[in-house]
């Protein structure tokens, strides 16, 4: 085999390895540059419940409150209806379904500076959180509350609102 030859089987060996290699290690890159961000073309608008970032990557309060916010406090114990029964008292009562009007389920009754669950996490925390309570009537009540209006009005019980 001569020396030219060689060399031509030599380089496409490196070019077909590289390559292999490229597609093994894709997306394992880490960029030592952690909370710098990137230039987006379109990013959507601040919702509540967001995080809010410092400049130097940090998380920084917001002084905002979310429903789903209180669920997961009390579903992962961070609260207990022990330490904070007040405010436990008022999510049973005060929260749920019947924190909205029956007609315009935008508008809501009851503490509207807090911003309202999803069907899809915050509803479902709060039925898991009344299951622990032993609350089997609320709960079919709550169920009734959430997705019957999803229903008589989509024919699904996805939310529509």
């Amino acid at each position: 085999m001569e020396t030219t030859e060689l060399l031509r089987k030599v380089r496409r060996i490196e070019i077909k390895t590289r390559a292999l290699t490229n597609n093994i290690f894709a997306g394992e890159y880490h960029s030592a540059f952690k909370g710098r961000g990137m230039s987006f073309a379109e990013v959507r608008e601040y919702q509540p419940g967001d995080a809010v970032r410092q400049k130097d990557g940090t998380l920084k309060l917001s002084g905002e409150c979310t429903e789903t916010c209180q669920y997961y406090a009390f579903f992962h114990k961070v609260a207990t209806p022990q330490s904070h029964p007040a405010l436990w008292k008022t999510l049973l009562t005060d929260f749920g379904p019947q924190r909205y009007d029956p007609v315009n389920r935008c508008k809501l009754l009851k503490y509207p500076e807090i911003w309202p669950s999803n069907a899809f996490i915050g509803n479902y925390l709060r039925l898991k959180l009344l299951e622990r309570a032993g609350l089997g009537q609320q709960i079919l009540r709550e169920t009734k509350g959430y997705f019957k209006y999803m229903a008589d009005r989509t024919g699904t019980l996805w939310e529509n609102d």
